[in-house]
């Protein structure tokens, strides 16, 4: 069985889910779960290729959106993909088809597979998060827009609420023209369908946090697939880590799709409550943070996991990734979020108690001070005494997906239920 894998590369997490499916079925091969030979074939854009390093199987170039280009159309609300941009992915899509002649495709965010695999006739999966499900009933939460930052929240909010029908809308017009010109019926396609078309949606999320799913049978809950960048620590942050020190560690991530620029504020915020900061800069010039760094350790991409299991708190954009990181080592997190999948991925670790939400575009030193502090020291949560603090309500939801795990289905079972 060739198994091709599409990672549309425009943020890291769409080829991370990949590599850590692929993980997975690889440790379930060696406990004897996975039955049958299964070759896999990674089709990545090359700028990503050095965190494909130990795939075990062949690789392949595959060009993706520019990523720069896709965090500016979301920051502007724009529609991510033009028709023209999917006719050429579709086209680049046919020929590697036609190279590899693989007998399955799953995607992550490749949006262009919904076409190109049904042309070739292939069977085909999505990776993809609960939220984006249609029939999965979530509540959009206004993202940070060009403009969200001089109007009074609670304006902005009913204002996002009037217009969203229409804009989820005017984007989902973008692919029914797109699949009307490929031949396809375009149908009631909305923004959420449009974004998880396939054969199969593979759910990499937890029940603990989505239970519902709707009623479409052809999705498939598999379970968060976490995978880490920078391999194990060393050097210099071997020693961090290793080092006795009472100081709370807090690991610090705005991912490939956060607000870089507030980084500055994140360390300043830490350091002054004391904290042992490790922050995955990607690609921010540590000096342009104008803090002291004999507490803080920055390097472009860092063993997420290693510097989680030891934290005492996560600070992240709230995209899903950081959040199952967290969550799988019992950690609350303080999620600055921009973009709707941040937002509505952090929306039921709120609900749940493990952690907070926090607006990039409204950051200010005292309310993510506060934050740090509740998250590091308070014993009960917001809801005052009686209530379980974030580190409490985290650990919690460790041991619900500690459970999922033991009852989500082998890659295997997915892989033949999609080849069927």
């Amino acid at each position: 069985m060739k198994v091709l894998l599409l990672a549309e590369c425009v943020t890291l997490a769409h080829l991370a889910r990949p590599l850590a499916l692929v993980d997975r079925w690889q440790t379930e091969r060696a406990a004897g779960v996975a039955h049958a030979d299964v070759q896999w074939v990674l089709a990545r854009d090359p700028r990503s290729a050095r965190f494909c390093t130990g795939f075990p199987g062949e690789q392949v170039d595959l060009a993706s959106l520019d990523p720069a280009r896709f965090v500016e159309r979301l920051a502007r609300g724009q529609a991510v993909y033009r028709g023209d941009e999917l006719d050429a992915q579709v086209q680049a899509d046919l020929a590697l088809y036609a190279d590899l002649r693989p007998d399955l495709v799953i995607g992550d965010f490749r949006l262009s597979m919904a076409v190109s695999a049904r042309r070739a006739g292939l069977p085909c999966a999505t990776l993809c998060n609960a939220y984006w499900v249609p029939g999965t009933p979530v509540r959009p939460v206004l993202p940070v827009l060009p403009w969200t930052s001089w109007v009074p929240l609670s304006l902005a909010q009913r204002l996002f609420d009037r217009v969203q029908p229409w804009a989820f809308a005017a984007h989902a017009r973008t692919f029914r023209d797109w699949r009307a010109r490929q031949g396809l019926d375009p149908g009631g396609l909305d923004l959420r369908a449009a974004y998880t078309d396939a054969d199969r949606r593979w759910v990499t999320d937890a029940a603990a946090l989505f239970p519902d799913l709707g009623q479409d049978r052809a999705v498939r809950r598999i379970g968060p697939l976490t995978w880490s960048a920078g391999g194990v620590p060393d050097g210099e942050l071997a020693q961090r880590l290793q080092a006795v020190d009472p100081a709370p560690l807090v690991y610090v991530s705005m991912g490939s799709s956060g607000r870089a620029d507030v980084l500055p504020l994140i360390a300043r915020a830490l350091l002054a409550q004391g904290c042992r900061v490790v922050m995955s800069s990607a690609g921010l010039d540590p000096a342009r943070l104008g803090v002291d760094t004999t507490r803080l350790h920055v390097a472009p991409y860092v063993p997420a996991q290693a510097v989680i299991d030891r934290a005492s708190l996560v600070v992240c954009n709230g995209g899903s990734l950081s959040v199952y990181q967290a969550l799988d080592a019992g950690v609350p997190l303080v999620g600055i979020a921009s973009n709707l999948d941040q937002f509505l991925s952090m929306a039921p670790v709120v609900a749940r108690g493990a952690g907070t939400l926090l607006r990039a575009d409204r950051l200010t030193l005292p309310a993510l001070t506060q934050a740090v502090r509740h998250g590091l020291e308070a014993p009960s949560g917001p809801g005052g005494p009686g209530q379980p603090g974030w580190p409490q309500a985290a650990r919690t939801l460790a041991r619900a997906l500690a459970a999922e795990r033991l009852q989500r289905p082998a890659v295997q079972t997915l892989l033949d239920d999609l080849g069927r």
